[in-house]
Protein backbone atom coordinates (compact mmCIF):
# COMPACT_ATOMS: atom_id res chain seq x y z
CA UNK A 1 0.00 0.00 0.00
CA UNK A 2 1.26 3.48 -0.82
CA UNK A 3 1.41 6.59 1.37
CA UNK A 4 -1.96 7.80 0.06
CA UNK A 5 -3.62 4.45 0.88
CA UNK A 6 -3.90 3.17 -2.70
CA UNK A 7 -2.98 -0.36 -3.71
CA UNK A 8 -0.16 0.30 -6.21
CA UNK A 9 2.86 -2.04 -6.18
CA UNK A 10 5.05 1.07 -5.76
CA UNK A 11 4.23 4.57 -4.53
CA UNK A 12 3.94 6.83 -7.61
CA UNK A 13 5.29 9.70 -5.50
CA UNK A 14 7.96 7.68 -3.68
CA UNK A 15 11.61 7.15 -4.66
CA UNK A 16 10.97 4.21 -7.01
CA UNK A 17 7.98 5.82 -8.69
CA UNK A 18 9.20 9.37 -9.06
CA UNK A 19 12.97 9.34 -8.63
CA UNK A 20 12.64 11.33 -5.36
CA UNK A 21 10.82 14.13 -7.18
CA UNK A 22 7.27 14.53 -8.35
CA UNK A 23 7.86 13.57 -11.96
CA UNK A 24 5.14 12.73 -14.42
CA UNK A 25 4.34 10.45 -17.40
CA UNK A 26 7.25 10.23 -19.86
CA UNK A 27 9.89 11.12 -17.27
CA UNK A 28 8.85 8.10 -15.20
CA UNK A 29 8.50 5.72 -18.13
CA UNK A 30 11.92 6.74 -19.37
CA UNK A 31 13.43 6.01 -15.96
CA UNK A 32 12.14 2.43 -16.02
CA UNK A 33 14.37 1.43 -18.95
CA UNK A 34 18.01 2.37 -19.62
CA UNK A 35 19.12 3.28 -23.13
CA UNK A 36 21.21 0.10 -23.20
CA UNK A 37 18.03 -2.04 -23.01
CA UNK A 38 17.08 -1.22 -26.61
CA UNK A 39 15.95 -2.77 -28.87
CA UNK A 40 13.09 -3.68 -26.54
CA UNK A 41 9.83 -5.53 -27.11
CA UNK A 42 6.57 -4.08 -25.85
CA UNK A 43 5.79 -7.44 -24.25
CA UNK A 44 9.05 -7.49 -22.28
CA UNK A 45 8.53 -3.92 -21.10
CA UNK A 46 4.99 -4.69 -19.93
CA UNK A 47 6.08 -7.92 -18.23
CA UNK A 48 8.51 -5.88 -16.13
CA UNK A 49 6.56 -2.65 -15.64
CA UNK A 50 2.92 -3.09 -16.69
CA UNK A 51 1.47 -2.99 -13.17
CA UNK A 52 3.49 0.01 -12.01
CA UNK A 53 1.78 3.36 -11.59
CA UNK A 54 2.54 6.46 -13.63
CA UNK A 55 1.42 9.83 -12.35
CA UNK A 56 0.00 11.73 -15.33
CA UNK A 57 -0.72 14.96 -13.47
CA UNK A 58 -1.38 16.19 -9.96
CA UNK A 59 -4.58 14.17 -9.59
CA UNK A 60 -4.38 11.19 -11.97
CA UNK A 61 -2.38 7.96 -11.75
CA UNK A 62 -2.68 5.09 -14.26
CA UNK A 63 -1.06 1.69 -14.73
CA UNK A 64 1.66 1.50 -17.36
CA UNK A 65 -0.34 -1.28 -19.06
CA UNK A 66 -3.35 1.02 -19.34
CA UNK A 67 -1.29 3.61 -21.19
CA UNK A 68 0.13 0.89 -23.45
CA UNK A 69 -3.34 -0.15 -24.60
CA UNK A 70 -2.89 2.65 -27.14
CA UNK A 71 0.64 1.69 -28.25
CA UNK A 72 0.60 -0.09 -31.60
CA UNK A 73 4.31 -0.97 -31.84
CA UNK A 74 5.40 -4.51 -30.93
CA UNK A 75 8.98 -3.37 -30.30
CA UNK A 76 11.20 -0.30 -30.17
CA UNK A 77 14.63 -0.07 -31.77
CA UNK A 78 15.66 3.03 -29.80
CA UNK A 79 14.62 4.95 -26.71
CA UNK A 80 13.57 7.83 -28.98
CA UNK A 81 11.21 5.49 -30.86
CA UNK A 82 9.83 4.33 -27.49
CA UNK A 83 9.20 7.94 -26.40
CA UNK A 84 7.45 8.84 -29.63
CA UNK A 85 5.15 5.81 -29.50
CA UNK A 86 4.27 6.28 -25.84
CA UNK A 87 3.73 10.03 -26.25
CA UNK A 88 1.39 9.37 -29.15
CA UNK A 89 -0.46 6.73 -27.08
CA UNK A 90 -0.88 9.12 -24.15
CA UNK A 91 -2.44 11.70 -26.46
CA UNK A 92 -4.51 9.12 -28.39
CA UNK A 93 -5.87 7.65 -25.16
CA UNK A 94 -7.01 11.03 -23.90
CA UNK A 95 -4.55 11.11 -21.00
CA UNK A 96 -2.81 14.29 -22.14
CA UNK A 97 -4.71 17.24 -20.69
CA UNK A 98 -2.55 20.08 -22.01
CA UNK A 99 -2.94 21.29 -25.56
CA UNK A 100 -0.80 24.14 -26.83
CA UNK A 101 -2.56 26.91 -28.67
CA UNK A 102 -1.63 27.39 -32.32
Amino acid sequence: MTADGSEWPIDPDGPEGSNDLRRFDMAILSKFVPKSAFPLSTEAFLDDHGEKPVRLNYHRVERVATLFEHVDAKSFETKTEFHRAVGEAIRKGGYWEFTAED
